[in-house]
């Protein structure tokens, strides 16, 4: 476990270094990013009810075309279900919905307690900021998930944000620009 944990954290870092150098490779093609991110989502539900959480999927959007890079998107929302799974209290919740608005989609994952405080909202994707050190230590992680989640998305003309969460935890938004000739 160690090993593989090791593994993880170097992957993190030689991609962020990359994204420093503006090497990031990330490919374009057109994609159901509601599709790809329901079934990462259903890669988890196992997961979060063996932990407790109940887990809640919105309706498909009406629209949800992006031209991204797919295998990065699956990273990214790995790294957001994980940390869900991870920073949710057994007996809680966590829904993930969407926004349609100006010609973009925002894709919001919200769970509930503990929430985080607001002077540490800002600082969430920082690189090794972790709002508590010892409960993250306890959990694994070396604060660069979400450091990495937001350099992936930028590399795709996406953004990433984080608020309150009606739940009473965290709320992620991922905003990306729909596809297509038909986005009001």
């Amino acid at each position: 476990r160690q090993v593989l944990a090791l593994t993880r954290l170097i992957d993190e870092l030689y991609a962020l270094a990359r994204a420093d150098a503006g090497e990031l490779a990330c490919r374009r093609e057109a994609f159901d990013l509601w599709e790809l991110t329901a079934t990462e989502a259903g890669a988890f539900a196992a997961s979060f009810e063996a932990a407790g959480i109940a887990f809640e999927l919105a309706e498909a959007p009406a629209r949800s075309q992006v031209v991204a890079d797919p295998d990065r998107m699956r990273q990214v929302l790995a790294n957001l279900f994980e940390n869900s799974l991870r920073y949710t209290s057994p007996g809680g919740a966590v829904r993930l919905g969407t926004q349609l608005e100006a010609g973009h989609i925002h894709l919001m994952l919200d769970d509930s307690a503990p929430g985080v405080p607001d002077e540490a909202l800002a600082r969430l994707a920082e690189r090794f900021y972790r709002v508590d050190a010892s409960r993250s230590r306890e959990h694994g992680g070396a604060g660069l998930g979400l450091a990495l989640c937001r350099r992936l998305l930028e590399a795709q003309g996406a953004t990433l944000a984080f608020a309150h969460s009606p739940l009473g935890g965290l709320r992620v938004t991922v905003s990306m620009p729909l596809a297509g000739k038909d986005v009001a």
